[in-house]
């Protein structure tokens, strides 16, 4: 899903910030694989997927990321909404 883009329903695209890890938690995503399986959180670096997935296994890998890249994470708070790949 690299390269892909995920907006949440009813609001603007999320926009990427230079220079810094971002993770998203506490939502619906919708990642639309084979088993249509719904993850609650996501991180992203430079407008590219690290990872998406349960918010505890998302964090380890953005840490494990900014560790070794030294870029600082920012989280942010998605308040449940629904997110959809598009």
């Amino acid at each position: 899903a690299c390269g892909a883009a995920f907006h949440p329903v009813g609001a603007v695209p999320l926009q990427a910030a230079d220079g810094t890890i971002q993770v998203f938690y506490n939502a619906k995503i919708f990642t639309a694989d084979a088993n249509g399986s719904i993850a609650d959180a996501f991180a992203v670096d430079e407008g590219k997927f690290l990872a998406v997935g349960k918010v505890d296994a998302v964090t380890a890998i953005a840490q494990a990321h900014s560790k070794s890249s030294s870029k600082p994470i920012s989280r942010e708070d998605l308040n449940g909404k629904m997110i959809l790949p598009g």
